[in-house]
Parts: structure tokens; sequence; C-alpha cells
């Protein structure tokens, strides 16, 4: 999923929107409207304020300003977005609290970064890296640390809490959340090389 398919970004987006439906129940979220009365949509987070805000990545964050933004970035700059604008809310808003409706945001950008570092590597990590480049990326075993153990779990805890301490302030230092993706990225690729019937790497 390269930076210049941005046409089919608002698709993936929309793709991550429906698992979050599937973990909370799709009748309970939603779209939000903005303050103008624009109901948000996955179209309007990237042909809006994404290409908006690129280019401000770029001058700010690249050595090179034509070159391809790497996927780091646009997790964090995605994430930034989806904070910034809480493009989501509850069906039904009784009883929820304004931490209620920040909370599902932030799972969502989370969720959105965790699945665009997954899709990347299953596109590219087997053509660069595997001996073999028709293995395919076992994406299983790159969650499995996230998902099923205690640092993993420990892990989206903290991000969450490091989110949910910015609400007031909204200041989002973009290069270190691209940089914590970074590692999260290495220590799950650490990890997949350690576990048996993982296709095996070039010999760097």
């Amino acid at each position: 999923m390269p930076e210049d398919s941005l046409i089919v970004r608002p698709n993936f987006i929309n793709l991550v929107f429906q698992q979050l439906g599937m973990f909370l129940l799709p009748d309970k979220i939603d779209w939000a409207c903005s303050a103008h009365g624009t109901q948000f949509s996955p179209e309007i987070i990237c042909n809006e304020f994404y290409r908006q805000d690129l280019e401000t990545v770029r001058g700010e964050f690249m050595k090179d300003v034509s070159g391809r933004i790497d996927r780091h970035k646009i997790i964090a700059l995605t994430q930034v977005i989806i904070v910034s604008l809480q493009p989501l809310t509850f069906r039904d808003l009784q009883g929820k609290t304004a931490d209620d409706l920040f909370g599902l945001n932030v799972n969502f950008a989370f969720l959105f970064g965790l699945q665009f570092l997954v899709k990347w590597n299953e596109q590219y990590y087997p053509e660069q890296h595997f001996c073999e480049p028709a293995n395919l990326f076992p994406s299983d075993v790159f969650l499995f640390r996230l998902n099923k153990t205690k640092e993993g779990n420990d892990f989206w805890r903290e991000h969450r809490k490091w989110f949910m301490a910015r609400k007031a302030s909204r200041a989002f230092p973009l290069f270190l959340l691209s940089q914590t993706w970074f590692l999260l990225e290495q220590w799950g690729l650490e990890y997949m090389r350690h576990q048996p019937n993982v296709p095996r790497e070039k010999p760097v």
C-alpha cells in the first residue's frame, strides 16, 4: 500500500472502521459530523486532511521532499488526523462521556496503525527480505506477541494512555510517533525470526 496509492487509502480506512465495528458491534458506532454539519468519511480523511498535511510532513521530516513517505510516517500522520478530527461517534450517546468518545477514536487510530503495518509487510516484506519471494508474510506470527503476551498488551495500554493524555493540548510530536511504529515493527519482525516454520530471510 504505497504512499502514492491514495485512491485506495479510503477503502482501507473503511475496512478498519468495519473491523472496529466487529469488536464493538457494528450498530454501535458511526461516522460523526464536523462542526459544519458534514459527516466524516474515509474520503474526507484522506482527500481533504491527509493530502493537506502531507506536504508539511515532507517539508519538516524528510530530507528528500520528492521521495515517498515511509509507512511509519503514514501511520503517524493518519493517527494524528484521526485523533484531532474525532471522526467516529457512538450511535447512542446516552451515558457516554467525552473520554468515551475520545477513547473510541484512539482505538480506531491504533487499529489503523496496526493493520497498515501488517498489510504493508504482507505486500513488500517477502519481496525485499525472504529467500523465496513467493512466501507469504506470516501476519499471525507477527501479531502474536502483541495480541497474546503481557508485553504486547502493555504496549497497547501505554500507547493509548499517551494519546489520552494529549487530549487537551492536541500536541503531537509526529516524528516520535513515527519512531514508535518503527520500533514496534522491528520488535515484531525480530520475534518472527525466532519462530519455527517462518520463511527464512536472505543472509545479510
